[in-house]
């Protein structure tokens, strides 16, 4: 068996996009979240499930990320796309997680960063999340 893929999840809210993130690279079964990124006061320095709260966006563009790559699971597009650039420019891998319970066409394109969701269907010729690619 090949070893597990290190990841850090940006943002932290189980009730909100990271845990539904978080249940997708669980049933993946091929990742470890080494830790969570998020701007939440409260979370700084505490653990969520278990995880560590590793610091903020605000030091993103300097802090060490101690995984092989991430995954930005914060809702606000605006502040997504600006965060993958911040990445893109470290050379650092934001990486695209797809349910295992998602139908994706072989013909269609995720662009590197999406999350496709548990049940989801992606049909033929479909091009999700493209933009992001030419920020």
């Amino acid at each position: 068996m090949s070893e597990k893929k290190t990841v850090v999840i940006i943002g932290a809210r189980l009730d909100g996009h990271a845990g539904v993130v978080l249940d997708a690279l669980e049933a993946i079964g091929t990742y470890v979240v080494k830790g969570f990124i998020d701007n939440t006061p409260e979370l700084a320095g505490k653990k969520v499930s278990g995880i560590p709260v590793l610091g903020t966006t605000d030091d993103l563009a300097t802090m060490p990320i101690p995984a092989d790559c991430v995954h930005i699971a914060i809702g606000d597009n605006v502040a997504r796309g600006g965060l993958f650039k911040t990445l893109k420019k470290r050379g650092i891998t934001v990486e695209t997680v797809i349910h295992p319970s998602a139908q994706v066409s072989a013909n269609a394109t995720v662009g590197q960063g999406c999350f496709v969701a548990a049940r989801a269907v992606v049909n033929n010729g479909a091009q999700v999340g493209l933009s992001l690619i030419h920020i």
